[in-house]
C-alpha cells in the first residue's frame, strides 16, 4: 500500500516567518514593500518590534540585503503552505 495523506505532507508551520516590510526603502515614500524574513521579535516601550533580514530590489540584478528592527505596523505575514507549493495538499 501507498502511504497515507498524511505521511507525505509536511506540518503546517506554526509561525509564519515570511513577511512584506515596508518603509525599508528610502528612495521613494511610496516604494513597494520587501519581501523578507523574521529573525525574532523584542518589546520595547510597550511597542513590538521585529528583527527583520530583506531584499531590497535598488535597481541592481542582485538587489540589496537589509537587515534591521522595524515597527510591528511595518510588517505584514505572508502565509505560507509548502504543501501547496509542490502539489502535496
Amino acid at each position: 500500500m501507498g502511504q497515507t495523506r498524511a505521511e507525505r505532507t509536511w506540518p503546517r508551520p506554526a509561525r509564519v516567518k515570511h513577511v512584506w516590510v515596508r518603509g525599508l526603502d528610502d528612495r521613494h515614500p511610496l516604494a513597494p514593500p520587501s519581501a523578507g524574513l523574521v529573525l525574532g521579535w523584542a518589546r520595547r516601550s510597550g511597542t513590538w518590534r521585529a528583527h527583520v533580514l530583506c531584499l531590497v530590489d535598488d535597481g541592481t540584478p542582485e538587489g540589496r540585503v537589509i537587515a534591521a528592527w522595524v515597527d510591528a505596523g511595518q510588517v505584514r505575514p505572508v502565509a505560507s503552505d509548502p504543501n501547496r507549493l509542490w502539489g502535496l495538499r
